[in-house]
């Protein structure tokens, strides 16, 4: 799992197939994968995203079937 404020990690953790917990308000309005649990910087709010992200297997499911609102990462390639 991967905690974040940063947007690259957004990004990243869809590619690696990995939790991420978005933590504030700051990236709002950027798109995310289904991955990514978005929370303020309320300590009972993150220690629950964070349960979620470590021990939902249906989230955990999701997380590793799901794909990347940014393409397959092979852009470089095909350009």
């Amino acid at each position: 799992m991967y905690f974040c404020i940063s947007s690259s990690l957004v990004i990243e953790s869809g590619y690696l197939k990995k939790p991420a917990l978005l933590v504030g308000p700051r990236q709002n309005l950027r798109e995310c994968g289904g991955n990514v649990i978005r929370v303020g910087f309320d300590r009972q709010e993150i220690l629950a995203a964070g349960r979620r992200a470590l021990r939902d297997g249906d989230f955990r499911t999701a997380v590793e079937a799901g794909t990347s609102p940014y393409g397959d990462g092979r852009s470089a390639e095909r350009i």
